[in-house]
């Protein structure tokens, strides 16, 4: 009994400390201007105009890689 209530004891506080850090790590922009207390890398996410454009991905791809299911 004593080793549950402390697993449970854990895993809540686990699970609390994880949803505090992904609240507080969120991108400036995001969340109403709330900065970061963690910084992520320079090259985490595009803040400093760089975009990435879908359309540009679609018209430059490839056909995919095609197998031969043999039943």
């Amino acid at each position: 009994m004593r080793k549950t209530t402390l697993f449970a004891v854990a895993t809540a506080a686990m699970i609390a400390v994880g949803f505090g850090v992904w609240a507080i790590g969120a991108p400036s922009g995001s969340m109403g201007g709330r900065a970061s207390l963690i910084a992520p890398p320079s090259n985490a996410h595009p803040s400093t105009g760089q975009r990435i454009d879908p359309h540009q991905i679609m018209r430059n791809a490839g056909p995919m890689p095609t197998t031969e299911f043999v039943d």
